[in-house]
């Protein structure tokens, strides 16, 4: 517990600063209680995906169902990274 405490403590700042840096300072209030709401849905679905994956598939389905979540979520960014690249050439 003690390492997830201090990997939430220095990535959530981290990450919040990297977000708001991407919009505008009108719309940076708005985005970070979107993120602030996204966080906390993910916070409260987590557990709940993960007891049932464990429940139905087996210990070892709560890293796979990660994986895959992670993969689609590199994937996302990857994909807006090449939209945003395109859009400034």
């Amino acid at each position: 517990m003690t390492l997830i405490a201090m990997g939430s403590g220095l990535s959530n700042p981290t990450l919040k600063s990297i977000i708001s840096q991407q919009v505008s300072t009108e719309k940076q209030g708005s985005i970070l209680g979107s993120t602030q709401a996204v966080d906390s849905i993910a916070l409260m679905l987590g557990p709940i995906w993960a007891g049932l994956t464990f429940d139905y598939f087996g210990p070892t389905s709560t890293y796979w169902s990660g994986m895959v979540c992670l993969l689609v979520a590199v994937g996302w960014a990857a994909s807006a990274h090449v939209e945003k690249i395109r859009t400034y050439q």
